[in-house]
């Protein structure tokens, strides 16, 4: 146990020295890249589901597009805080949600598109349920 104490001191008396001499983290690059590649997986993941609500939007699934733009909301500000301390812009956030509702809303003007939802009720309730969570719109059954 001592011993362990004794690296613990050692470590806070050489942190401060090694602080003023330049030293820098050798994995602050690495810690960079990860969060790199966990902001474009969280894109990806944002991406899709965004397509996917304007997909069920598309098929009337949903009333209005209020009730998309509410349950997409928390997620974009969650994205946009992580991506902005990486130095990615709003607009770079805004662009993606928008292609992404373009691409939902003309797979649903797809022939035969709007089936999915007939064939996958357990979707449609799903996607119901996750607009009520977001306590935006009250959807029938």
């Amino acid at each position: 146990m001592r011993r362990y104490l004794a690296l613990g001191y050692l470590f806070f008396a050489i942190s401060p020295a090694m602080a003023q001499s330049g030293w820098t983290d050798p994995y602050a690059a690495s810690t960079k890249q990860s969060k790199i590649y966990q902001v474009r997986i969280a894109r990806a993941n944002f991406s899709e589901e965004v397509t996917n609500d304007f997909f069920a939007l598309g098929c009337k699934v949903f009333p209005d597009e209020g009730a998309i733009d509410g349950m997409i909301g928390d997620q974009r500000e969650l994205l946009w805080d992580d991506a902005q301390s990486l130095g990615f812009q709003e607009w770079d956030i805004s662009q993606l949600a928008r292609t992404a509702a373009d691409a939902g809303m003309t797979k649903a003007k797809l022939p035969g598109a709007c089936d999915y939802w007939k064939q996958n009720p357990g979707k449609v309730i799903e996607i119901r349920r996750r607009a009520e969570a977001a306590d935006l719109v009250s959807v029938p059954p």
